[in-house]
């Protein structure tokens, strides 16, 4: 964010930045300011082609757009293509982290010429360099094969600062020669665009097998009427956890999306173990935003907790 902030102050442009404690109605704001560039995460892109998609946002001109850049959590391929759909080339997604900023990226321009690519988030930024490895910290010998994604970059961090255990966690993901494990997983095909596979450590192990939430979450995310699937690991005293589902129906109607239809997709994919124990429909409006941005999962697992058992709605 600083990052973006700055480049619009030195070039003598504006930067608008909501209140927490007031935050303005988006995207009526945009329209109102005549914004020309804006960063949104994907809770707040569903969220505004889901306004444009009313009458009352019919009427919204958004026409002074230039550049929307969407980042922060993995974005369902239909979510990009309606985006691409209402604003054209103005629409690109970044992927970066933390310790490095951004390392990738994918513009219109991409998907127009190799469709694919919508389901990746771009190729290496100018000035970055990404490697896929193996568990024992190889290169991947084949493009497509799924693994640990490196980056290295000049503006990367240099260590976390604290304690002793700020100091190990450094070495654990910033080597000697400069790269940064990201902890996520991915892929690289042959013309360098990065496919995202989920967080390494962000797993549900069913069975003492390890599934990755983020293969589950796309699976679901897959279905057209799906606008975003949120997985969580719970415990289970069947199988030691259990994948648990948030599902966020298209424009906030969840009947006609049918349970049974997304533990198939899942099924299909990913076999029949990953298939969530519990799926529960939230609306768009409804998912806990923690205060970067993203989806606040803690937030939804204290909620689901509190649930009783079945496939629950929540509005």
């Amino acid at each position: 964010m600083s990052n973006h902030l700055g480049l619009c102050l030195i070039s003598g442009g504006t930067a608008v930045i909501p209140l927490a404690s007031a935050a303005p109605a988006i995207p009526e704001v945009l329209a109102e300011l005549r914004i020309t560039a804006v960063l949104f995460t994907v809770p707040r892109l569903s969220h505004v082609l889901n306004v444009l998609a009313t009458p009352q946002g019919h009427d919204l001109d958004l026409s002074t757009l230039r550049s929307i850049l969407i980042a922060g959590s993995p974005l369902p391929v239909h979510t990009l293509r309606a985006a691409l759909a209402r604003f054209g080339d103005a629409v690109s997604q970044g992927y970066g982290t933390s310790e490095t900023g951004m390392l990738s990226l994918l513009t219109a321009s991409d998907v127009a010429a190799h469709s694919e690519t919508a389901g990746s988030v771009g190729r290496a930024w100018n000035g970055v360099e990404i490697d896929v490895r193996d568990d024992t910290g190889r290169t991947v010998s084949s493009h497509g094969t799924v693994g640990h994604v490196y980056a290295r970059v000049r503006g990367a961090f240099c260590g976390y600062t604290g304690t002793g255990a700020d100091k190990e966690a450094s070495k654990a993901v910033l080597s000697d020669d400069g790269w940064v494990w990201t902890q996520d997983l991915g892929s690289l095909d042959a013309r360098g665009y990065l496919y995202l596979a989920g967080r390494s450590r962000d797993v549900v192990i069913i069975n003492a097998i390890v599934h990755y939430v983020g293969a589950i979450e796309s699976a679901l995310a897959s279905h057209p009427d799906v606008d975003a699937a949120y997985v969580l690991a719970v415990p289970d005293e069947k199988t030691g956890e259990a994948a648990c589902a948030f599902v966020v129906p298209v424009h906030g109607g969840g009947s006609d999306v049918r349970v049974e239809d997304l533990r198939l997709l899942v099924k299909e994919r990913l076999g029949v173990a990953a298939v969530p124990a519990r799926i529960t429909y939230i609306a768009s409006e409804s998912v806990p935003i923690a205060p970067s941005g993203k989806p606040d999962k803690k937030a939804m697992l204290r909620r689901l907790m509190e649930q009783r058992d079945g496939v629950e709605r929540l509005s």
